[in-house]
């Protein structure tokens, strides 16, 4: 039962959740698929071209050294579970979800240092080409996650007031940047500020360091 009346009725729904274009143009792929199937099966015999709706590139914000300064100092007392966390993302580049289910049977050591494995299924690029994700980790990495092993919890990283896992900790990210005035400049300059900019402040330091594309496509899984 549908019919090309749910063009109309799809982005009059968008706009009413004020949805941006790129999640707009997301739900009429799919609209267009059943339209297509529609079509195929004769239900209907055509419909009107959709037009995809133009997209603001999105700019991710780079943590600047200030910045990260600025972060670490306000890790203390309550928010100082989120130090150790957020030392091996920018290390590492490895994304929040990875962060937050790291677990024991991840390391492996070896006569050269530890390994950090994370199966192909739990990682973005590992579902699209079937690899696990392999790092050898430094000395420095080596030591946050040999400080952070605990005997009452397979996860590595604790969350808030002992909790055995680090769970959902964007609330606490999200005040640290708005006391820092970095959700701010964020903003001026047309952008968020994420815990995921980790992921893209490690990839620009390892260039700025002379990695190549390739060397950084690997550490960064």
């Amino acid at each position: 039962q549908i019919n090309s009346n749910h063009y109309e009725i799809l982005m009059r729904d968008c706009r009413k959740n004020k949805n941006i274009n790129k999640t707009i143009n997301r739900k009429l792929e799919v609209l267009k698929s059943a339209l297509n199937l529609a079509v195929e099966l004769e239900w209907i015999q055509s419909f009107p071209k959709i037009p995809r709706l133009p997209e603001t590139n999105y700019t991710w914000y780079i943590f600047s050294k200030e910045d990260i300064d600025n972060i670490f100092a306000e890790t203390t007392g309550k928010y100082e579970y989120l130090r150790d966390p957020l030392y091996f993302a920018l290390h590492t580049g490895i994304r929040k979800k990875n962060i937050q289910t790291l677990k024991k049977h991840h390391f492996k050591q070896t006569l050269h240092g530890m390994v950090m494995t994370i199966p192909a299924k739990q990682t973005k690029g590992g579902k699209k080409s079937g690899r696990d994700f392999v790092l050898p980790l430094t000395k420095y990495q080596e030591e946050i996650i040999k400080r952070n092993w605990h005997d009452d919890t397979d996860y590595i990283f604790k969350g808030w007031n002992g909790k055995p896992n680090l769970g959902n900790f964007r609330r606490a990210f999200t005040g640290i940047l708005n006391r820092l005035g970095i959700t701010q400049k964020a903003h001026d300059m047309g952008t968020k500020a994420r815990w995921h900019d980790f992921r893209h402040t490690c990839g620009t330091q390892l260039a700025e360091m002379g990695a190549n594309s390739f060397q950084i496509k690997e550490i960064m899984g």
